[in-house]
């Protein structure tokens, strides 16, 4: 999984597809597929894939084309790549077959490797240039410092398949256990049947997908302006629409929302859990419109279908 923007991209790995949660174009899945998906990350304008299958790192074209970016040594009878990563300027690839970490430029030069992992499946990079490394048959999430030191953050985690930070909280994900796990708390959330990937949306919310389930579960740690239907909203060009929320367990930060293009707002949740927005006249008939909330650095964006009558 990787946030895009405001999107929320999914690999499918039995179709292959990328699916798009929360897409300003309104879009299911983006164009093209890659046979095994294991993790998305992006740099500038290219957007990378991991393609398990084949041991290998590949560009996805807005075409749906592929484009070879870095190709590793397959281990036969061992899954290949898993969970990459960026730090906004290079990749950060897990060569779990190997048990190293890869550090690759965006002209598919290996900077820097670090080994002696245990099949590592996730490198998520920290503020201070340290990586979480999460070690899934060691059951444990370990940190590479920047002088290439190691050191073991969290152990006991069965199958540790992805590990990530928000804020000063640490999160991992325990195949084994089926649980999203909070270093530190215990268990987030658990009854995954089979949970993979993990990424931090931008309210600083751990979002996980459970593969055997077919589905992709937000954990509420801060706030969450909540979907709405299928269907677009019918509203008159004047009539209030309501923006619903979730905050999580503890948390009574204030939430404002932005003022953004083809709305209004006319009244902010602040301490609560609902606002209200009204469109512009900026469109009519069917239209999308991106709500925008926020606390303090943390930020949610709904995108609305609407259809003005």
């Amino acid at each position: 999984m990787y946030m895009d923007g405001d999107t929320l991209l999914v690999g499918e790995q039995g179709s292959g597809r990328i699916a798009t949660l929360n897409d300003p174009q309104g879009r299911d899945h983006l164009t093209g597929s890659v046979p095994l998906v294991e993790g998305i990350a992006r740099i500038g304008a290219d957007l990378y894939v991991g393609d398990q299958q084949s041991d290998r790192v590949v560009v996805l074209n807005p075409d749906g084309s592929l484009r070879p970016f870095l190709q590793l040594q397959p281990v036969a009878g061992v899954e290949g790549v898993d969970g990459i990563y960026s730090d906004g300027k290079q990749l950060l690839v897990p060569d779990a077959a190997r048990g190293r970490v890869l550090w690759v430029s965006t002209d598919g030069q290996v900077q820097r490797t670090v080994t002696g992992f245990v099949r590592p499946v996730s490198a998520w990079p920290l503020a201070d240039g340290s990586v979480l490394i999460a070690e899934e048959n060691g059951g444990r999430v370990s940190r590479v410092a920047p002088d290439g030191s190691k050191s073991v953050v969290a152990t006991g985690i069965p199958l540790a398949d992805e590990a990530a930070t928000s804020g000063d909280r640490t999160y991992a994900v325990s195949i084994t256990n089926g649980t999203l796990v909070d270093i530190g708390h215990g268990n987030l959330v658990s009854g995954f049947k089979e949970i993979q990937g993990l990424e931090i949306d931008h309210a600083g919310n751990p979002v996980a997908s459970d593969r055997g389930a077919g589905k992709v579960i937000l954990a509420v740690t801060s706030f969450r302006l909540l979907p709405q239907g299928a269907a677009p909203a019918a509203v008159a060009g004047d009539q209030a629409i309501c923006i619903d929320l979730a905050r999580g367990s503890g948390f009574a930060g204030a939430i404002e929302l932005a003022p953004g293009k083809g709305y209004r707002v006319l009244k902010s949740p602040a301490g609560g859990n609902q606002g209200e927005v009204v469109a512009d006249g900026s469109c009519s008939g069917d239209c999308m419109v991106g709500v925008k909330a926020t606390s303090g650095t943390l930020t949610d964006t709904l995108w609305l279908r609407l259809r003005i009558t």
